[in-house]
């Protein structure tokens, strides 16, 4: 059990890690990150490499792409654990997932000086290359200056072109000039506009991410409309852990399951009907074991021992003992007349061997012990027979179970 709370205990304090996390990087407080925040997010994991910018941008493209399971927009709490769980695990080296750049030893302030050579290593090849861009740039312009000087001496315009492809050229260098104003017009307002957007949102409490006003309004109909969501919710959960209270209040005596009405009085009804059954049976067997009291007592007092047979049983037994006296009274005097007859014989026999019997004699006597030695056997086996079926009769209502 012990064990059990000490997990429960663990899997709320990383719960409660991982809720900090997400409303650290949750700047504005709406409930969701933005693609903005979710670059921070890896940046500050370590799940950047800070050399290629581009590939650094794309990775944290199609990681929200992947993320944004409801294509919401935002990444949500759910959304986020998923994330920042692997993230955890990359680090740990329990992490499984091909997708996921190597970490490249970034703490979460500084690059790791293997980053910092290889960062120093690329800045020094494009300074070389760019000191070659400027050197080839610069022998070029050389060049071209001594052809138009050279042009001018021969009395041709800078480039030895006709009056009326200069003013065709003029014209569009005007053109230009023109649209290039336009532009550089454009992005300066855009840039105002941007720069306005900005300090707008750093007044607000916001980051810089300078929004439109549009998606601005958005973020806050999504940010509303979770947080009505979740009002809603814990206004529900609320309401089902009163009535929980309640219907746990109202046990008597059973644990804290919390049954609903209906069903604690369906448990009741079978309860009662369950105790009045076993009060019945215990009255049964109160009153059977009186009358077995009733007939012990009589079987005392009446010389017998102490089965406790019921009346019936007895009155088998009567029957089987007074049939069985009749057969032994029918033995008797049958063998009685035998032996009267044997006698009879043996007055009237002559002719005797030593022991005073004659070879008929003898012979019939040998008949007579084995027809009564047959019936005998004969006899027994049927008492057998019967005493076999009074015990299975007698075992079978239950009254005397000794047999």
């Amino acid at each position: 059990m012990s064990d059990i709370k000490a997990m429960m205990q663990a899997a709320k304090d990383k719960e409660a890690e991982v809720k900090a996390k997400f409303d650290e990087f949750d700047v504005d407080g709406s409930g969701g990150i933005d693609e903005m925040e979710l670059s921070l997010l890896l940046s500050d994991l370590g799940m950047l490499s800070g050399v290629n910018q581009e590939a650094d941008e794309r990775f944290v493209r199609n990681t929200f792409r992947k993320m944004d399971v409801d294509e919401s927009g935002y990444i949500d709490f759910e959304e986020f654990k998923v994330i920042y769980n692997k993230a955890i695990d990359r680090k740990k080296g329990n992490d499984e997932i091909a997708d996921l750049p190597p970490l490249r030893g970034r703490d979460v302030k500084a690059l790791s000086p293997e980053v910092e050579s290889q960062r120093r290593r690329i800045a020094e090849r494009k300074a070389q290359e760019k000191a070659e861009r400027e050197s080839m740039l610069a022998e070029e312009n050389r060049r071209k200056s001594q052809r138009i000087a050279e042009a001018r001496a021969r009395g041709r315009d800078a480039k030895s072109l006709d009056e009326h492809t200069e003013m065709l050229r003029q014209k569009v260098a005007a053109e230009s000039r023109a649209k290039k104003e336009a532009r550089e017009a454009q992005i300066a307002r855009e840039n105002a506009a941007l720069a306005r957007r900005r300090a707008d949102v750093a007044a607000h409490g916001r980051d810089a991410k300078a929004l439109d006003e549009k998606t601005l309004a958005d973020r806050r109909a999504v940010a509303e409309r979770r947080a009505a969501e979740k009002a809603e919710r814990e206004r529900t959960i609320a309401e089902e852990n009163a009535a929980l209270a309640r219907r746990r209040s109202s046990l008597h005596g059973r644990d804290a399951k919390a049954l609903d009405d209906v069903t604690e009085a369906a448990r009741r009804e079978v309860e009662a009907r369950r105790l009045a059954e076993k009060e019945a049976r215990e009255a049964k067997i109160a009153e059977e074991n009186a009358v077995m009291r009733q007939r012990i007592a009589a079987s005392k007092r009446a010389g017998r021992d102490v089965k406790g047979l019921s009346p019936e049983t007895m009155a088998a037994r009567e029957r089987i003992a007074a049939e069985k006296a009749q057969r032994k009274a029918e033995q008797e005097m049958m063998l009685k007349m035998e032996n009267l007859e044997f006698e009879r014989r043996l007055s009237h026999q002559g002719g005797r061997d030593e022991k005073g019997l004659s070879p008929k004699t003898l012979a019939d006597r040998k008949a007579v012990a084995e027809r009564s030695a047959q019936r005998k056997q004969e006899t027994q086996r049927r008492l057998a027979r019967e005493n076999a079926e009074i015990k299975k009769n007698l075992r079978g209502t239950g009254t005397y179970q000794g047999l």
